[in-house]
């Protein structure tokens, strides 16, 4: 049996990790979550919800989990954020891995949890694995001292798990050693995210039948890069085509967006949804005629893999890992922040739409996995950095530490990006 402690892995990201599926296989499980103070505490703030009951809260049913509060100056000094989260969790995760003496330490996002579990872990003579989805990678760690905090974090780890094959060849540049590396795909939930009538789910959410549906899925945030969609649409519409565009998710972004759409004069063709269930997205999926996602940075999106799942083909920005799962016959690639480009791969996609699997006799070049077939590859990578780590007789190094020094020092600059948050953030929000 492999014990194993999902240590620091976020309340809102632990629902999404590729080990989905741990609890249905013979291994023992320990979740440890930190919550950010002001969600912790939430309760005692006049008018605002709460996110959860944490003494009751399962992110995975079945799995013990302790959550603790995450002190930290909102929004300035991120680089330190490692400091915050050991003293926040000084009394928590020292304590379980006595209890629990696991053979790994797990954790996801690189800084502050995987660089704190990875501490704590080797503290106690356990391997520390650590795994980055994207965004701590391909966006934060470009420059400044927080690129030099995650790539710490990361070289101090015996292992890093990446989704992609593109995110493994982007740390190597880091000066990641390869043999560090392995790529576990996240797996989809094949029993909700299968192909299934259009009509019936175009029925079912109260959506035209002779109209195109372009369904955008995901937050509506910045790096999703929606503001190109819009632009993309008022294109489409400039062409005389009869669509519809819904954005299912939410965000911060959605009053701009709509403000947008109504400078753009394409209101009656764009329609936000918000945030749905699983068992709702589905629909979404097998309705639209063509899943966009424009983002500016991804690493390998849940939402294309859920969609290819559900038999829908997509248009999206050829970024990140996204190469890697599109098939040229079913989908479309396009240059990030290009709508007009964006635009004519979608017109292209309705004009030509490729017929189902099954009518065609084509199969896609490359399938997402399901969520068991997920966690046996976590699981046999996870196998393979205990013996390894203990073969070793500790921790795995593949750099000597002052070559690792020399490698992040040129490429370090001052705290000064830190403090910009002082002048162009207001204080408050998460990490």
């Amino acid at each position: 049996m492999l014990a194993g402690l999902a240590a620091s892995s976020r309340l809102t990201e632990s629902h999404a990790t590729p080990n989905g599926g741990a609890a249905q296989h013979p291994h023992k499980v320990r979740i440890v979550s930190p919550i950010p103070w002001n969600q912790w505490y939430s309760s005692l703030i006049p008018g605002c919800k709460p996110k959860a009951n944490f003494d009751t809260f399962e992110a995975i049913p079945g799995v013990p989990a302790t959550y603790f509060p995450f002190y930290y100056p909102p929004k300035i000094l991120r680089s330190q954020y490692h400091r915050c989260l050991a003293w926040s969790s000084q009394s928590i995760l020292p304590q379980i891995l006595r209890e629990e003496q696991p053979d790994v330490v797990l954790s996801y996002w690189s800084h502050p949890d995987g660089a704190v579990a990875t501490k704590m872990a080797h503290a106690a003579g356990i391997p520390s694995v650590v795994m980055t989805g994207g965004s701590d990678v391909l966006l934060l760690a470009r420059s400044g001292s927080r690129r030099r905090a995650i790539l710490e974090a990361l070289h101090a780890a015996d292992l890093v798990i990446t989704v992609s094959e593109n995110l493994s060849r982007v740390l190597i540049e880091d000066g990641l050693p390869p043999e560090k590396l392995a790529v576990v795909r996240r797996g989809v939930d094949t029993t909700i995210f299968q192909p299934g009538s259009k009509r019936a789910a175009r029925e079912k959410l109260k959506q035209p039948q002779d109209v195109a549906l372009l369904v955008a899925p995901g937050r509506l945030a910045p790096v999703k890069g929606w503001e190109y969609l819009l632009r993309a649409c008022r294109s489409l519409a400039d062409r005389g085509l009869r669509f519809r565009c819904v954005f299912v998710g939410h965000g911060s972004l959605q009053q701009r967006l709509q403000a947008q759409a109504e400078e753009l004069q394409i209101t009656n063709m764009i329609h936000f949804a918000g945030s749905c269930p699983q068992a709702e997205l589905v629909d979404w999926y097998r309705a639209a005629s063509v899943i966009v996602l424009p983002s500016i940075s991804e690493g390998v999106p849940n939402v294309l893999m859920e969609a290819m799942a559900s038999g829908a083909n997509f248009v999206a920005s050829e970024v990140g890992g996204i190469p890697e799962i599109a098939d040229p016959y079913f989908d479309r690639l396009v240059p990030p922040a290009q709508p007009l480009s964006l635009a004519n791969a979608i017109e292209d996609l309705l004009n030509h739409s490729p017929e189902t699997d099954t009518e065609s006799g084509m199969v896609r070049r490359w399938r997402p996995s399901s969520l068991e077939e997920s966690t046996n590859h976590l699981i046999q990578a996870l196998t393979t950095c205990v013996h390894r780590f203990h073969d070793q007789g500790g921790y795995i190094r593949g750099l000597a530490d002052r070559e690792y020094r020399q490698l992040i020092e040129t490429n370090e600059s001052s705290m000064a990006d830190e403090y910009a948050y002082l002048s162009s953030s207001l204080v408050g929000g998460t990490p």
